[in-house]
């Protein structure tokens, strides 16, 4: 079915062809940076790291968090960047403001691809919607530019004092060398099981009945092919031990927002429309020394937004 677009509405908020250009010219340059990037990133210790969550659209809160920690730390995104935004084009007034500030700062501005950064989900939960509205305003086929920038995001980063980043949880790998040859241009998370797994991943309480005898039962949220899995402490444990880390921070799962699995995992929700969920209420990042002994997530220090 043909959408109506509001030509009018979105020519007004965004007032002119060169803006949408800029914007354009803009995604093709971080394009290239991230090509560039590895998948897996191994973060040096010269600064600390703030990890922020789930933004989707809340540019005031990603302007908040820019402005208060650029200058003296690195910041690592962990995907959700779009999509379900509270005001109009939030999305991707979110998304270039960051795109931007990655290119200030390529090397201090880390940006990991979540499960909304594929077409399948943002098609459906708003910044696709965004997209078309302004190919038709001003027919520069941007979802098309979006389609080709999201692939080519990192999805890991890790630290030397033991923890790992990433959107969603511990894909069931046999080694760490599963993660590091990860491949760019993944449009669709159904071809990949690692790939879909680190976005769509979920870790819940000990519940033994749960789970088949490997650790972990198959999850359908957001998949139809059961490529996503839902894991307790003793599978978290086993894939930990063999990656060589002690604390997962990451985003997705606003139910969970908090600590989780004996205080070894933190989910980190940086976005205003979360605010009352979980255990940790209102938006906020975590900051890690990264030259300190972690033993747990406990020995982050979050700041609420």
């Amino acid at each position: 079915m043909e959408t109506d677009f509001d030509t009018d509405k979105i020519r007004n908020e965004i007032k002119d062809t060169e803006t949408i250009t800029a914007v354009g010219d803009l995604v093709s340059k971080v394009n290239s940076l991230f090509l560039q990037e590895p998948n897996f990133q191994e973060l040096p210790s010269d600064k600390p790291i703030i990890f922020v969550g789930d933004l989707h659209g809340d540019i005031e809160n990603a302007v908040r968090i820019v402005r208060k920690y650029s200058k003296d730390h690195r910041i690592v995104f962990l995907g959700d960047y779009i999509d379900r935004s509270t005001e109009y084009l939030g999305s991707l007034k979110n998304i270039s403001y960051l795109l931007k500030k990655k290119i200030e700062n390529p090397k201090e501005i880390i940006m990991l691809r979540g499960n909304h950064e594929f077409d399948q989900i943002y098609n459906m939960y708003g910044f696709g919607d965004e997209l078309r509205e302004i190919d038709h305003a001003f027919s520069k086929d941007f979802l098309w530019k979006f389609t080709l920038l999201f692939p080519n995001m990192p999805y890991i980063v890790t630290t030397d004092n033991g923890i790992i980043g990433l959107h969603g949880g511990i894909p069931n790998v046999e080694s760490v060398e599963e993660i590091k040859n990860l491949p760019k241009g993944v449009t669709d998370y159904n071809q990949h099981p690692i790939i879909s797994q680190i976005v769509w991943n979920d870790n819940i309480g000990d519940c033994d009945n749960f789970f088949d005898n490997k650790g972990y039962t198959y999850s359908n949220r957001g998949l139809s092919l059961n490529l996503g899995i839902l894991y307790g402490e003793p599978y978290f444990s086993e894939k930990m031990s063999l990656l060589g880390k002690k604390v997962l921070v990451r985003g997705h799962n606003q139910n969970l927002k908090g600590y989780s699995l004996n205080n070894k995992v933190l989910t980190v929700f940086s976005s205003r429309r979360y605010t009352n969920y979980g255990n940790l209420k209102g938006a906020y990042v975590a900051i890690l020394d990264p030259q300190k002994e972690i033993n747990n997530a406990l020995d982050l220090k979050i700041e609420f937004l």
